[in-house]
């Protein structure tokens, strides 16, 4: 064989075989699940796989009839980090990877990852890009889903552990309240003894001292301490009732009359008025009124605190679905943004005369009748406490 001949023979083999790995390529490709394309930056693609149909919801045909197609469907975001990645591509003269966002023919959102592999003519000018395209919708699906979990799962660990401290913190309170509710205890005892023995002894006195004792005002006296031993005995037991153990009784009861009882035992100041729109149809609950009665006197009495120049008091009723709510409102100085999140917690308190035991020891005593307490207020206009009770009995969870 002449050496011409065998010069033509090879041309001819390199041809076969350029042929055989270009319908060989085309053929992997075709049946790949991702996708394949060369893209030329100046003429758009020069050859795109059908798994742009599945992936992207558009054919093969359609990207090579335009030019920009590719660009009018994925996310105007990524747009930027794409066009970035043309301009900075002859420079890395390596494969880049990105995460891009399209939207499919039918609007979903379709998550890709690109790896872009740049391809040069001898001079050294990017000609090609040779890419693989992998859909990642369903991995980034389960990564929000996973962050969000992650999310869910600080915000209640976090939860928890306030539980956690607040429990330590009424535990420590318990403990407390009982040592000085027992020391307190018998000397409050006494001193109350020690008043209505001096009050019946002022009380057979003859006329003429009783009438120096009344002018001089010492009776008056009397009755302001036996005020302030109230005031010290309600501490203790609002100290107690947060940590002790309490078992309600309940008993089928008229909330009018409650209510009525509750606001006969609060000093109402003749500059607040007093409007009660309760109505006869208000159903009766399953309470221990004891209990309830002393949520009452306590909110009608914050109330009447929070109007120093007078106001009115309004107490409202309605029904919403199961539960029973009964509305306190005052129009008096209102409570901050601010204190509103600490409200019931215990030993908060925005007054200058105060343990901040009151509110904590009402939504306690309500949730023992598997109710719950919420207030609404704004500075100036005034606060609205809504109590809300079960209309059948304690619910069983």
């Amino acid at each position: 064989m002449s050496l011409r001949n065998a010069e033509s023979k090879s041309r001819d083999n390199i041809d076969l075989l350029n042929s055989m790995s270009e319908e060989r390529f085309r053929r992997l490709a075709e049946n790949a699940d991702d996708l394949i394309f060369l893209y030329r930056p100046e003429e758009g693609f020069e050859y795109i796989n059908s798994a742009s149909t599945k992936i992207l919801g558009y054919t093969p045909e359609e990207h090579y009839a335009d030019k920009k197609l590719w660009w009018k469907i994925i996310y105007r975001e990524d747009a930027t980090k794409l066009a970035e990645m043309m301009v900075q591509l002859p420079d890395k003269k390596e494969p880049v990877r990105l995460e891009l966002r399209w939207r499919h023919r039918d609007g979903s959102l379709v998550w890709t990852e690109l790896v872009n592999n740049p391809i040069f003519d001898d001079s050294g000018r990017l000609i090609t890009i040779e890419g693989i395209g992998r859909d990642i919708t369903e991995r980034k699906r389960m990564e929000e889903e996973l962050r969000k979990h992650t999310e869910n799962l600080e915000e209640i660990v976090e939860e928890r552990t306030k539980e956690l401290k607040e429990a330590e913190r009424i535990i420590a309170i318990s403990q407390v309240s009982t040592m000085v509710g027992h020391d307190l205890r018998n000397p409050l005892q006494v001193l109350v003894n020690l008043l209505y023995l001096s009050k019946t002894r002022i009380d057979v006195l003859p006329l003429g001292i009783r009438e120096v004792v009344k002018r001089e005002g010492l009776d008056q006296l009397i009755v302001a301490c036996q005020e302030q031993i109230d005031y010290m005995n309600k501490i203790v037991s609002d100290l107690q009732d947060l940590g002790r153990p309490m078992e309600p009784v309940f008993t089928n009861t008229n909330m009018r009359q409650l209510i009525a009882n509750a606001l006969s035992m609060v000093n109402v100041p003749e500059s607040v008025k007093v409007v009660i729109d309760i109505g006869d149809g208000f159903p009766f609950l399953m309470v221990d009124s004891l209990m309830m009665k002393r949520v009452f006197v306590n909110l009608f009495k914050n109330a009447i605190q929070a109007m120093p120049n007078g106001g009115r008091l309004i107490i409202r009723d309605s029904v919403e679905s199961d539960m029973a709510l009964i509305s306190v409102q005052d129009t008096g100085v209102g409570i901050s943004e601010e204190n509103l999140r600490k409200l019931f917690t215990p030993l908060f308190t925005t007054k200058s005369k105060g343990q901040g035991l009151g509110l904590s020891v009402c939504k306690r005593l309500i949730e023992i009748h598997n109710g719950s307490i919420a207030v609404e207020s704004k500075v100036g206009e005034g606060s609205t406490f809504t109590v809300k009770i079960p209309r059948y009995g304690v619910i069983n969870e």
